[in-house]
């Protein structure tokens, strides 16, 4: 199981569905769009070694509040649409 209060060198998100269900994502790469920055987050098996594992790609908006803590919220389809664009090139030109 990862530990979601892992400080180390990547950062780790909990995710609760409307179900309660909790995913944890680890913050692929953070991405400027608008003067808002976006988190590209892939989920992490429940279970270290889980061979048959397929990851789930996710886009939040991360928004900062009072006490300097940040938030990830979704995007509007707008954003979405945009940051994922941004995304699957960075994506292709990392496999040139």
């Amino acid at each position: 199981m990862i530990d979601p209060n892992y400080e180390g060198e990547i950062t780790v998100v909990e995710v609760k569905d409307d179900e309660g269900n909790t995913t944890y994502y680890e913050e692929d790469v953070i991405i400027p769009l608008d003067d808002k920055n976006f988190a590209a987050l892939i989920s992490l098996p429940e279970k270290e070694g889980e061979e048959d594992f397929e990851p789930e790609i996710i886009i939040a908006r991360i928004e900062k509040d009072d006490e300097d803590g940040v938030s990830y919220v979704e995007p509007t389809e707008e954003e979405y649409n945009a940051v994922v664009d941004i995304y699957s090139k960075m994506l292709e030109e990392m496999e040139d």
